[in-house]
């Protein structure tokens, strides 16, 4: 079970990439966020894509058994959140892109 746990992100903004780059003398900085689109034919495709990666260090933290409440509980509320098919979900990722 997971306790008094909270993963901290560690991406930064945008603004704070580019920031670090010119701080860097880096030239010719572009730093930009791109959507992906994922588009799938049913909302329970989004948990298998969604759980390869970010589900990893929450589901180190569990019990088999809360891994297996937690999995149904997420699979509903995906299915509640994308009830139409196909479901959309944009997958984004920043590019960066500088000189030294």
């Amino acid at each position: 079970m997971i306790i008094d746990w909270k993963r901290e992100s560690p991406v930064l903004g945008i603004d704070e990439y580019a920031r670090i780059l010119f701080e860097q003398n880096a030239k010719d900085i572009t730093v930009y966020e791109k959507i992906y689109p994922i588009v799938v034919n049913e909302a329970s495709e989004l948990y298998d894509f969604i759980s390869g990666s970010a589900l990893v260090p929450y589901f180190e933290r569990m019990s088999e058994s809360i891994q297996v409440e937690f999995t149904m509980e997420f699979k509903r509320r995906i299915a509640q959140k994308f009830p139409k098919s196909p479901a959309f979900y944009a997958f984004k990722r920043i590019v960066i892109s500088a000189k030294f």
